[in-house]
């Protein structure tokens, strides 16, 4: 009987311990980067499609050099599941591809009088170009440059405070030297930062890929 007893205690108390909600705080990691010379891009759920008749290179999550990639009819075609990627061979339809719809190539986008509560969680002086709300957290896009067609596009994940403003939670640079062109989202938590880079003669449409995930506290 007392066996019976204990085996029950320990059951419930296996039962409560797993039943309680643990805390999560949000996790900005980033994917990796997918380049194409005077390149367009078509995105679907979990794929990107980059078509170049140039050269298609790919940049890993920790930054650094760009691998040339071997292309496969004209593209290279990724697939995005949490904080990583792989080369798949089905592309998406080239008639869905396309370029930005806007560069800010003068870096005159500053979206930061919105919301002053969070542009104080910035560097001084941080220029805003989108934001994105997520749960309880916030994906900034902003540059800390003053230069105009090559400067630093970086983003930062807040989350509100109790007291009403926002704390920095984490911030990544995407590049140190291009134009803003837009964020997308591509599925659930997956994001996208386009942004033009001009190089010698060219100029590279840049894709980089972020994650946002809930990790626990």
């Amino acid at each position: 009987m007392i066996k019976q007893i204990g085996t029950a205690l320990l059951f419930a108390l296996f039962y409560v311990g797993n039943s309680i909600p643990h805390e999560t705080k949000p996790d900005l990691q980033r994917v990796c980067g997918l380049a194409g010379e005077n390149g367009v891009i078509a995105l679907q759920g979990d794929t990107i499609s980059m078509f170049s008749d140039e050269n298609i290179r790919v940049q890993e999550a920790t930054g650094g050099d760009w691998k040339l990639q071997t292309k496969n009819s004209g593209g290279v075609s990724l697939r995005i599941a949490g904080s990583h990627w792989k080369r798949v061979q089905n592309h998406l339809p080239v008639s869905a591809a396309h370029g930005p719809l806007f560069c800010d190539r003068l870096n005159q986008v500053d979206i930061s009088s919105t919301d002053s509560k969070l542009s104080r969680a910035l560097p001084k002086g941080a220029k805003v170009k989108v934001v994105s709300h997520r749960d309880n957290s916030f994906l900034v896009v902003y540059s800390t440059s003053g230069a105009a067609v090559r400067y630093d596009v970086r983003v930062a994940l807040l989350e509100p405070s109790s007291s009403g403003d926002y704390l920095l939670i984490q911030t990544d640079t995407a590049t140190e030297d291009g134009s803003f062109c837009g964020m997308q989202s591509l599925d659930d938590g997956h994001y996208i930062i386009l942004a033009d880079e001009p190089s010698g003669s060219s100029d590279f449409l840049a894709v980089y890929v972020y994650n946002v995930a809930n990790s626990p506290k």
